[in-house]
């Protein structure tokens, strides 16, 4: 007696089982599809009973709803580009009003900075003339008293008489030189004082524009913010209301697809693509030939002796082992 055939022909029937079911479930998604398109191509055609009137009535009700939000849709697109462009054009007003303005500053700063750098020499020039003035009083005075002992020695020779006639010359020009010193230390002082106004009334000036500056730009970050913020919710209700709409476009796959359920039971083809019932006909038909054979195959298996093929199985499966521990051990080997 042949102890392994039966199992044989079970794990053979058991692995076509698996094989057809796998058919089976790829075979009705894809009718589903096909069932799905027949009833969008086929849908506006044909007259239905009633209970196939209310799927056509859903898909009327989809569509009103969704050329409503293709509308809404539209209208927010419009909105979002004429916001986009108003943003556009206060940027540019923005910068067109502060181009001038940073113009006069930048203008401002660099004479202050010519200014300011007038200031340290004519600073050190001051005290130069301040400091000179000590040192030629006391020059004057070592003048008169070099005179003085020039006059006072007994022998008056030329050199001595020329000598007596420099000095007197150095001692005449010195107030002269000490006014004249004043006079300039006058000048810079008056032209020291115009600078720290001219840098003051400059330096004010530019803190007006600055001030001026920071409110227009406040005021336009502000208004800015504002045009970001309205396109930024008027993107996020298109995108909402887009959404929703292909939410609805995929609630009208279950109505189409009973629809075509339909036209194929009752052998209506699209006029304009007729060979898609030809297609939903053959995958009925392929389905049908599947279940078939899985139904055909648990048949075979409950006909045949269970104990007979429980214990070939078993057998199969102990032989099974007994080659895997020998290959093992050879491997081993």
């Amino acid at each position: 007696m042949d102890y392994f055939s039966p199992g044989i022909r079970e794990l053979a029937r058991i692995a076509a089982r698996w094989r057809d079911r796998w058919h089976l479930r790829t075979t009705r998604a894809e009718l589903a599809r096909q069932e799905t398109e027949l009833g969008l191509l086929g849908w506006q055609q044909a007259d239905f009973d009633e209970a196939t009137q209310r799927e056509v009535d859903k898909i009327l009700a989809f569509e009103r709803e969704q050329s409503r939000m293709t509308n809404e849709s539209a209208e927010l697109s419009n909105a979002v580009a004429q916001l986009i462009a108003q943003r556009e054009q206060a940027r540019l007003l923005y910068e067109d009003h502060c181009a001038p303005l940073n113009l006069e500053r930048q203008t401002i700063r660099e004479s202050m900075e010519k200014r300011s750098a007038q200031l340290p020499p004519l600073r050190r020039q001051t005290a130069d003339s301040e400091n000179r003035e000590p040192q030629l009083d006391r020059e004057v005075r070592e003048a008169d008293r070099m005179y003085k002992d020039l006059l006072a020695m007994d022998t008056q020779t030329p050199e001595l008489r020329d000598q007596q006639s420099a000095m007197r010359e150095r001692m005449n020009a010195i107030p002269l030189e000490i006014a004249e010193g004043r006079r300039r230390r006058a000048r810079l002082l008056l032209e020291i004082e115009e600078l720290q106004k001219a840098l003051a009334h400059e330096s004010e000036r530019d803190a007006v524009l600055a001030r001026t500056l920071r409110e227009i730009e406040t005021t336009h970050t502000a208004a800015d913010r504002k045009l970001a913020d309205m396109i930024a919710a008027s993107q996020r209700e298109r995108d909402r209301i887009e959404l929703v709409s292909a939410r609805l476009e995929k609630k009208k796959v279950l109505p189409y697809r009973e629809i075509g359920r339909v036209l194929a039971d009752c052998h209506v083809a699209p006029m304009n693509q007729p060979q898609a019932l030809e297609v939903v006909r053959t995958n009925r038909v392929r389905v049908q030939e599947l279940e078939y054979g899985i139904a055909k195959s648990r048949a075979d298996s409950a006909a045949e002796d269970r104990a007979l093929t429980q214990n070939s199985l078993i057998l199969l499966a102990a032989a099974a082992v007994a080659v895997l521990l020998v290959l093992g051990a050879l491997i081993h080997w």
